[in-house]
């Protein structure tokens, strides 16, 4: 995605790269988001700022806090509009998502690093800077897309991990359960303890587990009894860890903190920055 802004801004250098009707619909099309993009302002009274790339962007609030680097996790509130007003997505009232910036689209990525933590504002992409060609049912191709943004702060690992363990306590005061955690921060409880010796994280086991969200949705599992075997010097380091505190013959449930699970990238089904549980029975190893 960093090369959609590379292209744009060295089309001139980049020119004789590309086929003549290519580089023509290219402009062309940066013309038009441009003129849209007036048009929506001046109709709605509105003053922006613009950057070299084409983003316009409205500051509400200027903030107080740090600007993030490019390469941090920010947690923010936004909503995704089109310029008629549809609304492409956006986070509930009162919630908030976590993301590292470099797996934003590339106008969230140069938005993101001009507000300070506290900021707001409203940032206006055009649309090889959001999603190009690529459509849906909700977002035609070619679209410019406003984003209203709030930010609320730089996610350190120390403040994610806070964060995560917020809601692991919060997930086992309300279900009632008792566990013991460690000092990275996984939390843990046994149904059956097991007997004999502990894994190391060189081991390979073979287990039957069900993984899930606090929320009880379940992303992945063994089926019956059927089961699975793993290195453990090859799985998160959640599992790394975790499956150590086992037995053969014990059952027991692992709940995750973000950063020893996919972290702020997330993967596949998985968002970024979730914590993540596991019922675990270690058949062998």
């Amino acid at each position: 995605m960093n090369r959609l802004i590379l292209i744009f801004v060295s089309l001139a250098m980049l020119s004789s790269c590309l086929k003549e009707d290519d580089r023509l619909s290219l402009e062309e099309q940066f013309e038009k988001d441009t003129q849209l993009i007036e048009e929506y302002l001046a109709a709605n009274n509105l003053e922006a700022e613009n950057t070299e790339s084409g983003l316009h962007y409205i500051i509400e609030r200027e903030g107080t806090g740090a600007v993030p680097e490019p390469n941090q996790t920010v947690r923010i509130s936004f909503q995704e509009t089109l310029l008629d007003g549809t609304v492409i997505a956006e986070t509930e009232a009162d919630s908030s998502i976590s993301f590292n910036i470099s797996t934003a689209i590339p106008g969230l990525q140069e938005s993101l690093v001009i507000l300070k933590e506290g900021g707001k504002g409203t940032f206006i992409l055009p649309s090889y800077l959001a999603f190009g060609t690529a459509s849906s049912d909700v977002l035609p191709a070619n679209s410019v897309i406003i984003f209203e943004i709030e930010f609320h702060e730089i996610l350190t690992s120390e403040r994610q991990l806070a964060i995560d363990v917020g809601e692991i306590e919060d997930y086992l005061e309300s279900n009632n359960i008792a566990a013991d955690s460690t000092a990275s921060g996984i939390y843990y409880f046994f149904e059956e303890e097991g007997e004999g010796e502990n894994p190391t994280a060189n081991s390979t086991v073979t287990v039957r587990y069900k993984g899930y969200f606090l929320d009880g949705t379940v992303f992945d599992q063994t089926e019956g009894d059927a089961t699975a075997t793993f290195a453990l010097n090859a799985v998160i380091r959640g599992w790394t860890e975790g499956i150590q505190l086992f037995k053969k013959g014990g059952k027991g449930t692992l709940i995750i903190p973000s950063a020893l699970a996919y972290g702020p990238n997330g993967r596949g089904e998985i968002p970024p920055n979730t914590v993540l549980a596991f019922d675990i029975e270690l058949v062998n190893f």
